[in-house]
C-alpha cells in the first residue's frame, strides 16, 4: 500500500479525531471525558501526528498537510492542556492561526512586493512622474508642506486625532475585509493601497524633500508595523471566506462558508487589535516632539518594540512554539496517557 492509499484509509480517523475535538470543546476541556474517551483521543492523536509526518515527507498537496497541521495542533491543546478561559484560548488560538494561514501569506507578499517595488521606483525617479500619477501632485505637495515643519500638535489635539485615526483606520480595515471576501475586488483594494503608500513612501524619502523628509520617516516609524500589518490581516481574513465559496473541501457552500468564517476571526481580530493600537500610537506617540535627537531614538525604539513583539507572538508563538511542543510532547504520549489514568 502506497503512502497516498494508507492516508486516503486514515482519514475516518481524522473525522473521529475532529469530532472528539468537538466533544472536548463543547465540555469544557478533557476533565469531563471518560477514561476510554481520553484513550481513544490520545491514540488518534498519535496517528494524526504520524499521518502528518507522512505527508510532509511524500510532498502531499498543501490542502491535506493544512488540514492536519489544524487538527494536530487542535487536539494537542485540548490533550496536554487544562481549561482556559476564552481570553487565553484566544491569546493562543490567534498567532496560529495567524501564522498558518496561506491567505495571509499571499496577502503578505502582494502588499510588501508592490510597496517596495513603487517605493523604490518613485523615490530612484526610475520612472519620471510616476508619484504624480499614481498619488497625484497635489496630495504629494500636500504631504511635503504638511512635514515640511515636524507636527506639532496639543495634548488635545492628539486625543483628538486618536479617535479620527480610529474611526479612519477601521474605514480601511472594514474596506479590505469586506471587498476580500468578494476575491478579485479585495486583491484590487490590497493592491492600491500597497501602490498608493509604497509611493508616498518613495517621495517623502527623495533627498530633494529636505527637511519633511526626516519629519515623516520620524512620524510614521513608531505606529507603521501595526497599523500595515493591520492591512494585510484584514485582506487575508477577507479573503479567506471569499475563497471558502470556491474551494469548499468536499463540503456544501454554506457549509465552507461557516468554517471559512470561523477561520478567519481570529485573523480579523488581530487586525482589529493593530488597528487600534496604531491609532493609540499615530495619536498620542508619533506626533510628540522632545527634541531632534532624543524623537529619533525614542520613536526608533517605539518602532524595534511593536516590530518585535508582532514577530513574537506571530512568529514564535504561532510557527516554532507548536512545533517544537509537538516534537517534545510526541516522546512522551505514552506517559501523559498514563498519568491521565491515574
Amino acid at each position: 500500500m502506497n503512502p497516498r492509499e494508507l492516508l486516503e484509509k486514515r482519514q475516518p480517523n481524522w473525522y473521529e479525531l475532529d469530532r472528539l475535538c468537538n466533544v472536548v470543546s463543547s465540555r469544557g476541556g478533557r476533565q469531563k471525558m471518560s477514561g476510554a474517551e481520553i484513550l481513544r483521543f490520545a491514540t488518534l492523536y498519535r496517528a494524526a501526528c504520524a499521518d502528518l509526518s507522512l505527508a510532509e515527507a511524500n510532498n502531499f498537496p498543501s490542502s491535506v498537510v493544512e488540514r492536519l497541521q489544524q487538527l494536530v495542533a487542535r487536539s494537542h491543546g485540548l490533550l496536554y492542556q487544562g481549561k482556559r478561559g476564552h481570553l487565553e484560548t484566544a491569546f493562543w488560538a490567534i498567532p496560529q492561526a495567524v501564522a498558518t494561514d496561506p491567505y495571509v501569506h499571499a496577502s503578505f507578499a502582494v502588499f510588501w512586493i508592490l510597496f517596495i517595488v513603487f517605493c523604490l521606483l518613485v523615490k530612484s525617479d526610475a520612472v519620471e512622474g510616476l508619484g504624480d500619477v499614481v498619488v497625484g501632485n497635489e496630495q504629494l505637495q500636500h504631504a511635503e508642506s504638511m512635514f515640511a515643519g515636524g507636527v506639532e500638535r496639543t495634548m488635545g489635539e492628539n486625543f483628538a486625532m486618536a479617535g479620527h485615526y480610529v474611526w479612519n483606520n477601521t474605514g480601511i480595515g472594514l474596506m479590505c475585509f469586506a471587498l476580500g471576501t468578494f476575491v478579485l475586488p479585495g486583491l484590487g483594494v490590497l493592491a492600491s493601497n500597497a501602490i498608493m503608500l509604497g509611493s508616498t513612501f518613495g517621495h517623502m524619502m527623495r533627498d530633494q524633500t529636505g527637511a519633511a523628509s526626516d519629519n515623516f520617516q520620524e512620524f510614521v516609524m513608531s505606529h507603521g508595523p501595526f497599523e500595515l500589518t493591520a492591512v494585510i490581516l484584514a485582506a487575508g481574513a477577507g479573503f479567506r471566506i471569499g475563497m471558502s465559496w470556491i474551494d469548499t473541501g468536499g463540503l456544501t457552500r454554506g457549509g465552507s462558508l461557516i468554517r471559512g468564517a470561523r477561520r478567519s476571526m481570529p485573523i480579523l481580530m488581530l487586525a482589529v487589535m493593530l488597528f487600534l493600537g496604531a491609532a493609540a500610537i499615530e495619536g498620542l506617540l508619533s506626533a510628540l516632539n522632545f527634541g531632534s535627537e532624543f524623537n529619533l531614538w525614542f520613536k526608533g525604539f517605539v518602532s524595534w518594540l511593536t516590530s518585535s513583539a508582532l514577530m513574537f507572538y506571530i512568529v514564535i508563538l504561532g510557527l516554532l512554539q507548536p512545533l517544537i511542543q509537538q516534537k517534545l510532547n510526541l516522546e512522551n504520549d505514552s506517559l501523559e496517557v498514563e498519568n491521565t489514568w491515574t
